[in-house]
Parts: C-alpha cells; structure tokens; sequence
C-alpha cells in the first residue's frame, strides 16, 4: 500500500559527485541517492535534494525496486487540513521533511515507514553560504 505525497521541503545531502551526465550520485545520511543536477552546478558541491511533490510515495516496507530512491522515515505528526493530510517526517540524520498526502489515498499513518521517488523526479540545488 502506498500513498501520494507531497514534500514540502527540501532536504540537505553531502556533496554531489556527478555520475554521467545530468546525473549525480549523493548521500542523505547513510542512503546513497540518485538525483538529476543543474549543469551549472560543480561536482561535489553542497546541495539541497528537491522532489518535485506529486512525485512520492509513502510506503509500509522498502520496495523492491532498487533503482527508485527510498529513505527510512518516522511519521512525527499529521495534520489534518481538510481533505488533505500535512505529514512530518523525520529522517535517521535527523532532519525532517514535510508532506502533504493527497485526499483519498491509504498508506501509513504512524510509526516508521519509507519515502519513495524515482531518481529523475529529484533534482539538486546548490546550497548558498546562506543555507
């Protein structure tokens, strides 16, 4: 079972080193990751993961697709606005995401559960001295 979800914020990643093209590998704690980069951007600059918010998913257990990107998280709090549910998760580095279900759709609700997208729905942007 899954659900549609929406991250409203962008998660910060170790250095970006490029793999081919306009895409780069990168680490978001211990979880390698795969994500399209500017072509502006240098390898192994800081950056921000980006995933475009219709793009995920939230599920019981690791899928077994291996190329889909998928991070362990802990479901913190659910706020319910309307029809929508706002969800705050928390990942093992101790950051935290926000998403925002669609209405309708089933999945986890409480306790750990993973964070799914497809590595050319997330995009890197590179971290300002102010970020």
């Amino acid at each position: 079972t899954s659900s549609a979800m929406r991250l409203a914020t962008c998660a910060s990643v170790q250095p970006a080193s490029l793999v081919a093209g306009d895409r780069a590998s990168v680490k978001l704690g211990d979880r390698p990751l795969a994500a399209r980069v500017p072509a502006s951007m240098p390898s192994r600059q800081r950056a921000f993961l980006c995933v475009r918010p219709e793009a995920c998913s939230l599920h019981h257990s690791k899928p077994p697709d291996a190329n889909m990107n998928a991070l362990e998280v802990e479901i913190t709090e659910q706020i319910f606005v309307g029809p929508a549910v706002r969800t705050r998760l928390s990942l093992k580095s101790g950051q935290t995401i926000t998403a925002a279900a669609r209405p309708g759709r089933s999945g986890p609700t409480a306790g750990r559960c993973w964070v799914v997208w497809a590595p050319e729905d997330g995009v890197l942007i590179p971290a300002t001295d102010e970020a």
